[in-house]
């Protein structure tokens, strides 16, 4: 069974689904991590249709995938490109995509916290009602025999009192398996 659960977290840990990985790709002031810049570089490298970069319709579709996560307006999304293109013609380069992609990032980081401080009660602590109350906060429906798998999987202590790292591993790890 130990061996499975390491076998599981290696493939969360290695796999990604876009815009959400098990760890942090962000610093705090939302520049890329190091290894942010190793992933946001291979996803850059798979969207790119130019030789020059990634179009504007690229982008914003790549975005728009993970919008259920990032939670930016399309109109944000838009000002995301044309703030560093200054037009919907132009190609983004790679450098400018890491700067954009780890304000984007950040703000699903961010998006994961607000989750959690608002399903957790204050005093005791996340236990397995308010980890389900907050899959419904996201319009995710998760039963009791999945909400208890999920925290035998990702918790290490007390499964009645889930941290925020704990959360994000149970968080992410719904999300991956959504997509």
């Amino acid at each position: 069974m130990n061996f499975y659960i390491f076998f599981v977290m290696y493939l969360v840990n290695s796999f990604t689904n876009g815009l959400l990985y098990l760890k942090p790709l962000t610093e705090e002031d939302g520049s890329l991590n190091p290894e942010g810049y190793k992933n946001m570089a291979a996803l850059f490298d798979k969207k790119r249709n130019h030789e020059e970069g990634m179009s504007y319709q690229i982008f914003f579709d790549l975005l728009k995938q993970y919008q259920y996560a990032h939670r930016l307006s399309d109109d944000e999304i838009d000002k995301l490109f044309t703030d560093v293109v200054f037009n919907k013609d132009g190609y983004m380069t790679q450098d400018q995509f890491f700067t954009q992609m780890g304000q984007c990032l950040k703000e699903v980081e961010l998006y994961i916290e607000r989750i959690y401080n608002y399903s957790h009660n204050k005093k005791v602590g996340m236990t397995q009602e308010q980890l389900i109350f907050a899959f419904k906060v996201c319009s995710i429906t998760i039963d009791y025999v999945e909400a208890t798998q999920l925290m035998s999987e990702f918790t290490r202590r007390n499964a009645q009192n889930i941290s925020f790292q704990e959360f994000r591993s149970i968080f992410t790890h719904k999300l991956h398996n959504l997509v």
